[in-house]
């Protein structure tokens, strides 16, 4: 900020408030002083607040990952290879339960 934004800057603040500000009688002059006047006093964030910033990307920790679809998925499959193998597990064992009637 400039010598001469700075000057325009406490004009503003005078006119609105005064050239005495006693804070232990309105402290919250200070806030209000902040919030309207938003520079960030560091080149920081302003002091109002600022909107919160996107949400993170996919971390690199994250890459590899197993979601939860594909879980379901592959249970699935493993669900359906199971009952397969049970299908033909019995039916062997019916083939050779009548075999041994004979």
């Amino acid at each position: 900020m400039t010598p001469k934004e700075e000057k325009a800057l406490i004009a503003k603040i005078i006119k609105l408030h005064g050239p005495v500000i006693d804070l232990r009688k309105s402290p919250g002059v200070i806030i209000d002083i902040l919030r309207r006047f938003d520079e960030p006093p560091d080149g920081g964030t302003p002091c109002g607040g600022v909107p919160p910033g996107p949400p993170p990307g996919p971390s690199p920790s994250r890459a590899g990952r197993i979601s939860t679809d594909d879980l379901m998925k592959t249970l699935l499959k493993l669900s359906r290879e199971v009952a397969a193998i049970k299908q033909a597990v019995s039916a062997k064992a019916a083939r050779t339960s009548s075999r041994s009637k004979r």
